[in-house]
């Protein structure tokens, strides 16, 4: 499901949401200014608030978007990506954009880790049977230590807004599928501003992940949030959307 606002601004931002989440990961928290300054693109994965579409990877996924959505997109336009949405947006860089003005990638690997493949096949071994559980545990990796103790009902949240979006479990199984099949994403070089956005406390990113980004987009610029982990304060992330792309203007 694709949702656009304000269509008549000449510029357009095209939001792509972490694992699990619906365009409210997004939607509830950004900012007026944007609202006012460009034209808005949220996007559903299949399954959430819509039918399930089997897509059996993220190659599968990124054609069928930029066949529905991106090569159709005629003004300057930004993909933001979150996590996951990140990862989708690797594979949609393989394509040509004439109009694509910057990439900002948030939370985001280039690569699948031993460690990190590990804890998303623990993941999957659970969700189709446990929800709830699968939902404290994806939690607890991506959370701060003491935002967990500050908000022990994190794990809850994050499994209502599950149970209020999708059918079932299938459309983040489906999730964690693509995400398995990943060991090093192939960017096709190029010079397209660039920005990524990480908490300092992200183990998902290492000095490897650094040093492939800058090989393969040659433009890119590092912000590290301190004592954020891998899903940071969504108000600190848009401060420094917001800044990035006021030096593009």
């Amino acid at each position: 499901m694709i949702k656009r606002i304000n269509t008549h601004n000449p510029e357009c931002l095209v939001f792509f949401n972490p694992m699990s989440s619906d365009i409210c990961f997004w939607k509830n928290s950004i900012p007026q200014e944007l609202i006012n300054n460009y034209e808005i693109i949220f996007i559903d994965y299949p399954g959430y608030n819509s039918p399930l579409k089997e897509f059996k990877s993220f190659n599968d996924l990124a054609t069928h978007y930029h066949e529905e959505l991106i090569c159709k997109i005629k003004k300057p336009m930004h993909l933001i990506g979150y996590s996951y949405g990140g990862l989708l947006i690797q594979h949609l860089l393989n394509n040509e954009y004439p109009y694509l003005k910057s990439i900002i990638l948030v939370g985001c690997s280039n690569k699948l880790a031993p460690r990190d493949k590990e804890i998303v096949s623990i993941l999957k071994s659970i969700i189709s049977h446990d929800l709830y559980l699968f939902s404290r545990l994806l939690s607890l990796f991506s959370h701060r230590p003491n935002e967990i103790n500050d908000n022990p009902l994190i794990g809850l949240q994050k499994f209502s807004n599950i149970k209020l979006t999708t059918a079932n479990h299938k459309p983040v199984l489906q999730q964690l599928n693509h995400i398995l099949k990943i060991k090093e994403i192939d960017i096709r070089e190029q010079a397209t501003k660039s920005l990524l956005i990480y908490g300092e406390q992200d183990r998902l990113i290492d000095i490897t992940t650094i040093d492939r980004f800058k090989k393969l987009l040659h433009n890119i610029k590092f912000v590290k949030l301190d004592d954020e982990s891998h899903i940071a304060d969504i108000d600190k992330v848009y401060k420094q959307i917001v800044k990035f792309l006021k030096k593009l203007k």
